[in-house]
């Protein structure tokens, strides 16, 4: 196009908003756009519109649908994981693997805490009245 029409311009919309405005230019100068870093807020629909003010034509040369999906955290890798899949996979969403995580956690912790208190409720106290256990200092 650049070749047959002269003082394009070239807008690059983003769900039907100005997102980039190169004004006047060749095309084969903004023959791309790169980003800086992906984000969700790039998701939607984008298209590329060359115009030609003066015999008032405009063209839609690309169109495209995005949907930038954010990046996998802790839960989604739990979920995927080979390992830990047979356990987290099922859940389906990341609440879900955050609340096992902490039944998990609150389980183990319970477990934990009744042994500790069976132990020194029943095994230390029956060495003591035993005499398993002595005060070496009183033998003197």
């Amino acid at each position: 196009m650049g070749y047959i029409y002269m003082d394009l311009s070239l807008k690059l919309y983003r769900n039907n908003e100005v997102f980039l405005d190169h004004g006047t230019t060749t095309l084969a100068a903004v023959n791309a756009h790169h980003f800086a870093s992906l984000n969700e807020s790039l998701t939607g629909e984008w298209k590329c519109v060359i115009e030609q003010k003066d015999l008032r034509l405009k063209w839609v040369t690309n169109y495209l649908k995005i949907n930038v999906k954010k990046a996998p955290n802790l839960f989604t890798n739990l979920m995927e994981d080979k390992l830990t899949a047979p356990i987290f996979g099922w859940m389906k969403t990341e609440t879900n693997v955050l609340i096992g995580i902490i039944m998990i956690v609150v389980l183990t912790v319970a477990i934990v805490a009744v042994f500790l208190v069976v132990y020194f409720k029943f095994c230390t106290l029956r060495r003591c009245k035993k005499g398993q256990v002595r005060n070496r200092r009183l033998e003197k």
